[in-house]
């Protein structure tokens, strides 16, 4: 509900190199990151186990979203960043 001017300041229209990390699904974000940003997050449910364990094992650790940043800012990655298998889980694809 913010004006257009705040919104822009937040999220300015001219950076195009975007990413969102989200410990739920990743659906949505499309809005926020654009055509050139990247979405990191667990498209999938099931898991349990202490919260840093279960962020650790789908790949939402401070390294990776620093390399996902990287690729997209220097290699033009975009889009979904699939969740890393996990030996014993079963995902959407598997």
């Amino acid at each position: 509900r913010q004006d257009a001017a705040y919104r822009d300041s937040v999220l300015p229209p001219d950076v195009l190199a975007r990413v969102s990390v989200e410990a739920g699904v990743s659906l949505g974000w499309e809005r926020w990151v654009g055509d050139h940003g990247a979405m990191i997050g667990v498209d999938h449910f099931g898991a349990s186990a202490p919260g840093g364990t279960v962020l650790r094992e789908f790949g939402i650790t401070a390294e990776r979203v620093a390399d996902v940043a990287r690729r997209v800012v220097r290699a033009g990655f975009h889009g979904r960043v699939p969740t890393p298998p996990v030996p014993g889980h079963a995902t959407a694809a598997g």
